[in-house]
This record gives C-alpha cells, structure tokens and sequence, in this order.
C-alpha cells in the first residue's frame, strides 16, 4: 500500500484550495493508499467531514521563523515515511523539497493559484523572478490594481533572504516529479517562470451528497445574488459595491446580495457599504457550513465572482446547479470554460464597477437558470482531475518496468492530436508510455535509465530555447547533449522525430543547428513524415542519418467530433446557404502565409467569397496587426482564439475549400487535418503539399505569383467540390491511426533488436 503525505500550510478557512485537498483526500483513500493530511493552523470546525479529522496531522511548531516551520513540518513528514508528497500551494511547495533534501522523498506540487505570489508584492523574489513578473504585469493591465510595480529599497541582509527563498522556491518546482496545475494558462505560465513542464487538470464542484433543499424563508420575489470565497482585493468586492451603487433606486427592489467568506478586507468592506448606504441590500455573511451554502446557492439567482484568479471553483459549483455567473475576463476558469463550450451561463465583464453594474441589471431583467448535462460537466469533475493524476503518477514512478512490453518515455507532451493519437495508439499496441518532461532532470535520470528502453524525442525548443540568453541557451543544450549521450551509453535507445529543421521563432539560431546535427548522429533512428522531408534534412545537415524511417502523419478522421450537418455548421456561424466559403485554419503565425493574402489583395478581388481565418494566434503583437489589417473587410470573419476540438468540426463543415499558404515548414497537420474532413485543398506548390496530394485534382498555386492563387480560386468554385472532398477524405483514411502505430512500433523493435 502506497503511503501519502498531503501537505498544506493551513485550514483555517474553506475555500477553493481546501475544498480540492478534501476531494483528492477521499479519491485516494477510497483507492485503499494510506493518506494523512499534514498542516499548521486547523480550524476543525471547517472541517468535520466524516473520518477526515482523525488523518490530519497538526503540526504545531513554536518557530517564528519560516526555515524552522519548513524543518518542523519535514521531520513530522518524515518520522510517518511516506512514498509520496504531494504539496498544496506555497509554502507547502517548500516543504516538499526539504522532505525530499532528507529523507529522499519524491513528491509533486499541486498548484492553486497564481504560484508567484503577489499578494506578498515582488519583494520575495530575486531579481530574475522580479523582471519576469513585472514584464507579466505589464502584458496583464487588468491586475496592476493589485499590485505595485514599484519595488522598494531594501537593506542587503533582506536581498539575500529574498534571492535565497526566492532560490528555494524555483528549486521546488525543478525538482519535483510532476507538476499539476488548473489551467493552460497557468501551465503556460510556469514554463516561462520556471522552466518546467505541467499537467492540466480540471477539478471539479464540490460534491454534497446530503440532500438539501432550497432557502425556507427566501422570498420568490428577490433577486439574490451570492459572492463566494475569501474577502481580498483580487475578488474586486469593492467593485462589486461600487456597482451596486450605481443601480438607479427604480431597480433596487428585491435586490440582496451576501457576501460570504472571511479575510482581510473584510472592515474595509462594512465601511464602504455604510459610506454608499447599501446595508440592507448587500450582506457580509463570514463563513458559511456547506450545508448552509447549498441551500442559499438553490435558492439564489445567480453568483457574483468578477475575480482576478487563476481559477475560481465556485463558477464550476454554480454551473452544476444551472445557475448564471457574473464573472470577469480575467478570471481563470473562464477561458477553459469557453474552450470547453461551457459559456452559455457565464456573463462576462471587464471588472470595473460600471461593467459588473450592467451585468446585474442585465440579469435582473432577464433572469435565467441552464441546466448543463451531467456529460458535459464532466470533464470538470473530481473523479477524472484524480484519475488523471493518478495516471500520471503512474506513469512517472508508481509503474515498474515491464519487461514484456516496450517502455516509452515520450518527450515533449504537447496539447497536440498527432502525439495523442500515436500514444493511444502504442498503448493499445502493449507499449508503455510516459510524458514526465521533468524525468529529464539531472536527479532522474537513473530512475529512467532503469525504467525505459526508448526515449522517443519530439520538438527539441524546450529543452534549450525557452530562455533569455544565447549563454543560457549554450549551457542548457551543453546539458541536453549529456543527458542524451548519458541515457544512450546506459542502453537506451534514441529515436527522434523530426518536425522542423531549425525552430519556427528563430531563435538561437547557431545553438539549435548545432544541437539538430549532433542529435541525428546520437539518434539509434530518426523518423521523418515524408520523402520531402528526408531530401530537406540532408540538405540542411549535409548527411543522412543511417537509421531513417519515413512515416506519414496519421488522419484526424475519428479524433474530432463530426456528426453535424453543412446546414447546421452554417447556421451556427450564421452563414448562408450560397455563400462561398474559404477556411484558414490553425495556429497562426506569421509563415502561415495569411499575410500573403492580405498583402497581395487576394481577399479583395474576391469581395463574393467568405473568408474564416480561425485559430490561436502567436505572438500576441501579431494578432492586433491582423485585427488592424481586417478592420473594414466585410468579408472576413475572424475567430483568433483557440478552438475547442468540439467546436473544429463548425468551421470545417460550414466552409468550401481549406486554404494553405504555408511557404517556409517541413510537415503540415492542417493538410491532413483538411482532408481529415473532406475539405478541397488550395495550396502552395511546396513540396510537402505536392507529394501528399500527387495525383489528386486539388489546387496549388506559386507564392510569387498571386495570379496563380486567383486563378486556383476561381478553377476551385467551378469544379465539382463534393466529389474532390470525397476523394481527399479516402486519402486521409489511408493514413489510418493502426497503419502509423504500426510502423513507430516497428522503429521501435528495430532499434532494440540492435542492443
């Protein structure tokens, strides 16, 4: 039986943080792990859930200062010996690491929030940490209400002290096993603080299985709402006072708003509501028990959360009971809401006091409960944020190697269909398969020495160029180098895949040639995706690796959903049924090619067509160039944000023709993906392109000449456009999902043959 220690710094309240431990708590406990929960200050009286009390441990230490808490809490954790630690929030974070410095136990961080903390402003950190945030802060304009940007004088004893938690604190996250986090944005943002690789996952609403019915005494005709969480700054609960202040009288009635939890603004808010006069609508309620929470929040008419947080389960507990939020752009949820097509019930603002003040009218008027299926909840449940974790840890060091069956340890792990679909696929085939980016850590890799025979390397950018300097970039390839060369003189095997002959943002040019070069000579076998590909690299590198397989990308057919209509896709994106409709689909960056249409007029001359150019855009700069250079094309129809794959198969079905006008790139999933669904194909002459499609009726055109582009357009809408993406729809079936897992598989029993 596996022993866990979950360690936090306090339960002194019940919020977010607390409500998660508790689930993770019973998800393992019910698994039959030996768990005890480790904490400083308790209020039990917060937490009297069944058996839970009597696995808390209190440690009560006498240090003031936070280097004696941190060995306090270490030698309690570790007189118990557990396998595993699993930290919640800072300075558990800490904790864990110390742990790890004496008695050698793994552990993983739990990540709640905004993990630099900025409650506590940018005094903490070392000056690498503090140009970072500030350059954070300056992207974010939204939370410079919170937080100064200035940094005071301080004296060089407290410097050191700083740069030394500061130390700690970066340590923590390079040297744990696995990083678990809430939201893309927040595994986005740990990369770039910290260097290292995160796992999202989505917890869920807290569960009460007591049947409690709605308020006795609520009065039908009130328009309640309820705010959620502790009393801080970044929940903007004065503006939420400020805009209720703004309510003309004539609206008034029926209004009450509570405001439940606890925290230091708590004064400062009572003074504000007597300032305004609000007394008898808005209420500050202190904590509530969780009976009483469920029955305010069935009784109530919605929930007020315009906070800045990088996550904020309320919103996903008022989702359940069908309940609208009027929350913020900012608020970290939201976006993974709307990734999730889970936005129907949320009312954003910009969380200024005029904006939330509309919101609430606007729901008054109008008010409204959507009830969200079980089904579609579900990704946001409890059971599967665990069960990932526990597949997860599995895969990093509770599964011992099987010697009847290929252990995998694939590197990078992008949000990336191909890699999900050739992970799936080795799976099934009896392979082992592990994404632990951070096993790649100096400290692990004899624990992947003993538990892999195959590290399969995917895009290389990770490993050296997420960094501010050239040196930088030299001394983490330097190290790279060595752990590859480490691995293979062990008696792993090195495959890598090749995507790119040197990175798409160009940097580090020199470091990121050098590195491709000497890891083609490392590699026990290199997989490209197409005969193009191989001519490429050799004359990019000026050889040809010995061991070189070509193996296609895999169809996207049966990946994304595609059970709607034309008729329903063109409604939903209200077209109309004549309409001619050209899609640009993807991530788009600046060799995508979309400035190529603009630049040349091709969008112009074609005033009659639709043009959808949807997907992410990077960077960010060049995503307000584009919104600049369509400002007054009504024929263009953006959606630059990310698509969710169940919202993929909208733009698909509802366009004509895919257009790609990629010039400078090796591979192109957007190729397949187009054929994937059916779609006729405009596209360059490039090579890639023209081996793929080699004897089909698709178009291409010459980048330097846009008259063969117009001329690809017009041929396209005057050929039969159904039967073209019937025939390209049969070519991507045959790059079917087996077909490919087959051929990895055969790389792989190729190069262990060779031990």
């Amino acid at each position: 039986m596996t022993r866990i220690a979950i360690v936090i710094n306090d339960l002194i309240r019940f919020g977010g943080a607390e409500r998660y431990l508790i689930e993770q708590f019973r998800f393992f406990h019910k698994l039959g792990f030996s768990i005890e929960i480790f904490t400083g200050e308790i209020n039990l009286d917060l937490f009297k859930f069944g058996e839970i009390p009597s696995f808390i441990h209190h440690i009560d230490s006498k240090s003031k200062r936070l280097q004696g808490r941190i060995n306090d809490f270490a030698s309690e954790i570790g007189f118990w010996n557990p396998d595993l630690v699993i930290a919640h929030a800072q300075p558990a974070n800490l904790i864990a690491l110390r742990v790890n410095e004496r008695f050698g136990t793994p552990y993983v961080l739990n990540i709640h929030g905004t993990f630099i903390n900025f409650e506590n402003d940018l005094n903490r950190y070392s000056s690498r940490f503090r140009v970072k945030a500030l350059n954070y802060i300056r992207k974010n304009p939204g939370i410079q209400e919170f937080i100064s940007l200035s940094t005071p004088k301080l004296c060089f004893k407290k410097r050191l002290q700083i740069n030394y938690w500061a130390r700690r604190d970066y340590l923590s996250f390079t040297k744990s096993t696995l990083i678990f986090v809430l939201t893309s944005e927040e595994q986005r943002l740990v990369r770039e603080f910290y260097g290292c690789d995160s796992i999202v996952h989505h917890p869920g609403y807290f569960r009460n299985e007591t049947s409690v019915s709605s308020e006795p005494d609520s009065d039908k005709k009130d328009f309640t709402l309820l705010f959620i969480g502790r009393l801080d700054k970044r929940k903007r609960l004065e503006n939420i006072i400020k805009a209720v202040s703004l309510i003309p009288p004539a609206s008034r009635p029926g209004l009450k708003i509570f405001l439940i939890g606890s925290g230091s603004e708590r004064e400062s808010l009572e003074s504000l509501i007597l300032r305004n006069d609000l007394k008898e609508i808005i209420k500050l309620t202190g904590n509530l028990t969780d009976t009483e929470l469920t029955r305010l929040m069935k009784s109530c008419s919605g929930i007020l959360y315009p906070a800045w947080v990088t996550y904020g389960l309320v919103v996903i507990e008022a989702l359940a009971l069908g309940l609208p939020v009027i929350t913020a752009e900012d608020t970290g949820i939201v976006k993974e809401l709307n990734q999730s097509g889970l936005h129907k019930n949320i009312l954003t603002t910009d969380g200024s006091p005029e904006s939330i003040c509309s919101r609430i009218l606007e729901l008054k008027r109008s008010p409204f409960r959507n009830i969200i299926p079980e089904s579609v909840l579900d990704r946001f449940s409890y059971d599967n944020a665990f069960k990932c974790m526990v597949h997860h840890l599995e895969k990093s060091f509770l599964r011992e190697k099987q010697e009847d069956k290929i252990n995998i340890l694939m590197l990078p792990k992008f949000i990336n269909p191909y890699q999900d679909i050739i992970i799936t696929g080795l799976e099934d085939a009896g392979c082992i398969v592990g994404t632990n980016f951070n096993l790649l850590n100096r400290k692990n890799l004899k624990r992947v020495r003993d538990r892999i025979d195959i590290l399969h390397l995917h895009w290389l950018d990770p490993f050296y160029l997420n960094v501010n300097s050239g040196i930088e970039a030299y001394i983490a390839s330097r190290k790279f180098l060595v752990k590859i060369r480490s691995l293979k003189k062990s008696g792993v095997k090195i495959v890598w895949t090749v995507h790119n002959l040197i990175n798409h943002n160009l940097k580090y040019l020199k470091i990121d040639r050098q590195v491709h070069r000497r890891l083609l000579r490392l590699a026990d076998a290199v997989i490209v995706m197409s005969e193009y590909s191989r001519m490429r690299l050799q004359e990019e590198y000026g050889f040809e690796p010995s061991n070189l397989n070509i193996i296609p990308l895999p169809s996207y057919t049966g990946f994304y959903p595609n059970s709607i209509s034309r008729e329903e896709a063109r409604k939903q994106l209200n077209l109309s049924e004549n309409d001619k409709v050209i899609l640009l689909f993807g991530l788009l960056k600046r060799y995508k090619g979309l400035l190529y249409l603009l630049d040349n007029g091709i969008i112009d001359r074609f005033p009659d067509i639709k043009w959808l150019f949807i997907g992410r855009v990077e960077p960010d700069n060049f995503k307000a160039e584009l919104l600049k250079q369509f400002s007054g094309k009504n024929n263009v129809f953006p959606n630059l944000n990310y698509i969710p794959d169940n919202e993929v198969q909208y733009y698909f079905k509802a366009s004509d023709i895919s257009i790609l006008p990629y010039t400078d790139f090796l591979t192109s999933s957007n190729l397949i993906l187009s054929l994937s669904f059916g779609h006729p194909v405009i596209c360059t002459d490039h090579g890639f392109f023209k081996e793929i499609l080699s004897g089909t009726r698709n178009f291409f055109f010459k980048p330097d000449s846009p008259e063969t582009l117009v001329t690809a357009i017009t041929s396209a809408f005057n050929s039969d456009l159904s039967l073209l993406g019937r025939e390209n729809l049969k070519l991507a079936e045959s790059f079917g999902h087996a077909l490919i897992t087959a051929k990895t598989k055969e790389v792989y029993l190729k190069v262990l043959g060779e031990r």
